[in-house]
């Protein structure tokens, strides 16, 4: 089950522009662009939910096979799911539960309710975006489990998956996670997924607001070339990163 995963966050345009993070904010057009350029590449774009069911089944994935995802929740995922349905595909959406229960510029859990009702996928991205790494046992477990719970009231259904907020995960958050029930963790390590391990980790490369159609179907292929570029951006990252407040690193 080799296969590739995307992770964008909002739009910066649209209905519900994410005017806050101009970084992880892409543009319809642009988005429109990216679903053109993979489906034209020959890619099956799907969710996290059509991967558990081909593993349960015991089935295999088409070639070229990318999931396609979204962290945190913005209102603008109305206008991508939008765009994904006019295209024909779907998405995961994670939802990090305090945004969508307090900010209006998250989706509420009607928007919730009905774009389930369109075949979109939903997994949790922690109660309030704090890094689940850096957390108490306790709170870390809280915040895995009161998501779930909420967003499991609001669907009526199982909820399976989520995604690390900040990508700060760890063994002792992925124990936690599965003994809660998740099956598939979304990470922000930037690499093809080779097999399908559940439970296990899912990795996803992150979209950002300069890729173009031709990047976009370069990272779903996972090209060499991006992945060490990304990699040794990711590097030289590291260290200023490990140094900022992890506390600091939500939505604010």
């Amino acid at each position: 089950m080799v296969f590739t995963a995307l992770m964008y966050h909002s739009l910066s345009d649209g209905r519900h522009p994410d005017t806050l993070y101009p970084k992880y904010s892409t543009r319809l057009a642009v988005f429109k662009g990216h679903l053109r350029a993979m489906l034209d590449a020959g890619f099956h774009l799907t969710t996290l939910r059509a991967l558990l069911a081909a593993h349960d089944a015991g089935g295999l994935l088409p070639q070229k096979t990318c999931v396609l995802t979204f962290d945190d929740g913005h209102r603008s995922s109305l206008d991508f799911a939008d765009a994904m349905e006019a295209a024909g595909v779907r998405g995961t959406f994670f939802l990090t539960s305090r945004y969508c229960t307090e900010r209006a510029e998250f989706l509420c859990a009607a928007h919730i309710r009905e774009l389930a009702g369109r075949g979109f996928d939903f997994g949790t991205h922690g109660e309030t975006h704090r890094p689940l790494r850096f957390l108490p046992v306790n709170e870390m477990r809280r915040e895995l489990s009161d998501s779930k719970a909420w967003l499991e009231d609001v669907l009526g259904a199982r909820v399976a998956t989520m995604s690390l907020p900040a990508g700060m995960g760890g063994a002792a958050v992925e124990r936690t996670a599965f003994d809660l029930g998740y099956r598939l963790i979304g990470n922000s390590r930037e690499a093809v997924n080779r097999a399908l391990a559940v439970p296990g980790g899912v990795n996803r490369f992150a979209v950002l607001a300069h890729h173009t159609a031709e990047d976009i179907v370069k990272i779903a292929a996972a090209s060499p070339a991006y992945v060490w570029k990304r990699r040794l951006r990711a590097a030289a990252l590291w260290l200023p990163k490990r140094m900022l407040q992890p506390y600091k690193r939500t939505r604010g």
